[in-house]
């Protein structure tokens, strides 16, 4: 498994480097709608950030799961209480097709 440690970036999030011997693990494993794992997953964590009366999400830093499903970020526990948002995605394979809004994801 990939993993990154964050530095000063865009989001305006910084590390503490001196504080990298305790830090905070955020992980979680990602499976599809008939909960088998998804191996090679992208998974970013995106800050919220307000802009204009809206929200803008900036990616902080990003992974891919294990032949598990698995992905894990090191956060510096010094960081503020920020609120991370993680987004999953996968590249498909086969033909295309479209999910209407309402329908089930495993069924479209």
């Amino acid at each position: 498994m990939r993993r990154r440690r964050l530095n000063e970036n865009a989001a305006g999030l910084e590390a503490n480097k001196d504080n990298w011997e305790n830090p905070i693990k955020l992980w979680g494993q990602v499976k599809d709608c008939y909960g088998h794992a998804v191996e090679n997953a992208l998974v970013n964590l995106l800050k919220p950030v307000p802009q204009d009366g809206s929200i803008e999400y900036i990616r902080v830093a990003h992974t891919t799961t294990d032949r598990f499903g698995v992905y894990e970020f090191e956060l510096s526990p010094d960081n503020e209480n920020t609120r991370l948002i993680v987004i999953a995605s996968k590249a498909g394979s086969g033909n295309e097709r479209t999910i209407e809004e309402n329908s089930d994801l495993c069924n479209p």
